[in-house]
């Protein structure tokens, strides 16, 4: 969309790509807010260094801007009369807030995006505003103004922040590249730009690519573990279709799409039923020591088997559950999964 937006005084093909767009993206994910906060941001600058937009692209923005808004509420209408003001963070209950809505770190930031597109990329963002007041640039750094102002009002994941911000940052950061082999080749040392080439693909290899390398490997090995989807796979293949699984939040979304089973709870809060209360109930039937409140959740949803993985032992910081010992009303039939009796 922001290309097309670039484009249209250009060619009438790039209005119509932009029309069909406009009706896409919000269709597809509710990130689609960015563009006329982004598209808001962009009339600012414009105007506050006198760079003339034309009234097709005026006209295009205002359309967006209403269009966007209008399909986002027809979508989310029943979630936003249902919470209100909580519908801006997903209705996540507050116990968890902090997890999917962090503060942003500058630090931690950097090293996330990467140090070489945060460093090139800062310095195309400064060198831009104050020397080349041109649209393209404008409009990237109004993406980058609005990601910022959602990720600060915590509108916006941390995650899904910094994957904005990188992406804008590293377009910027080919800016810099460009400008600064230009300036090499102007000068005597332009002899030995293979050299410098080699030393700058190094830096991306050690600066981007090997942390990337690094973090994706940490992150699949955070990843569920093999025993665990066999677990949720026995779940599918020996309980009845209607029986109603408990788990930790996170094997929530597991245990819908492999076991094909339904949950308590699971990171889908928007149109949730009471998710903080839910929450709760969880956590009670792994830690309570008595049977009896056990049971009291269990009635509650209909619960027939419980989950009781490793992963959680060590989140709850527990080495069993306590009622669980007789097998009166709880039995364990295979290891980490619990059959409710009563």
């Amino acid at each position: 969309m922001i290309y097309c937006m670039l484009k249209v005084d250009e060619s009438k093909k790039y209005i119509d790509y932009f029309f069909v767009l406009s009706f896409l993206l919000p269709l597809i994910n509710p990130i689609a807010f960015l563009i006329p906060i982004s598209f808001a941001f962009f009339i600012v600058l414009t105007n506050t260094e006198y760079v003339g937009v034309s009234s097709r692209k005026k006209e295009l923005i205002l359309f967006s801007f209403l269009l966007i808004f209008l399909i986002e509420f027809v979508i989310y209408k029943e979630a936003f009369l249902k919470h209100g003001a909580r519908f801006i963070w997903q209705n996540t209950p507050p116990q968890i807030l902090d997890m999917f809505f962090t503060n942003v770190n500058i630090f931690d930031t950097i090293l996330t995006i990467g140090i070489l597109p945060a460093i090139l990329g800062f310095i195309a963002v400064v060198y831009t505003s104050f020397k080349l007041k041109k649209e393209p640039y404008l409009i990237l750094s109004s993406v980058l103004l609005s990601v910022f102002l959602l990720l600060m009002l915590k509108l916006i994941t941390l995650s899904l922040g910094l994957t904005l911000l990188g992406i804008t940052l590293t377009i910027f950061s080919s800016f810099s590249i460009y400008k600064f082999f230009l300036y090499f080749s102007k000068t005597k040392l332009h002899k030995h730009h293979k050299q410098v080439l080699i030393i700058f693909i190094g830096l991306v290899l050690l600066l981007s690519f090997i942390p990337s390398y690094v973090n994706a490997n940490n992150i699949t090995k955070d990843s569920f573990a093999e025993e665990e989807i066999e677990d949720i796979k026995w779940i599918r293949d020996n309980t009845d279709k209607e029986d109603v699984i408990l788990a930790p939040l996170e094997y929530g979304s597991l245990i819908n799409t492999i076991a094909k089973r339904k949950n308590v709870i699971d990171d889908n809060f928007l149109l949730a039923p009471s998710p903080e209360q839910r929450l709760g109930d969880v956590d009670q039937v792994y830690l309570t020591p008595f049977e009896t409140k056990a049971l009291e959740v269990t009635d509650k949803y209909n619960v027939k088997y419980i989950y009781f993985p490793d992963r959680a032992k060590q989140g709850y910081q527990i080495e069993n559950i306590v009622y669980v010992r007789d097998g009166k009303c709880f039995n364990e039939i295979k290891p980490r999964i619990i059959k409710v009796l009563c």
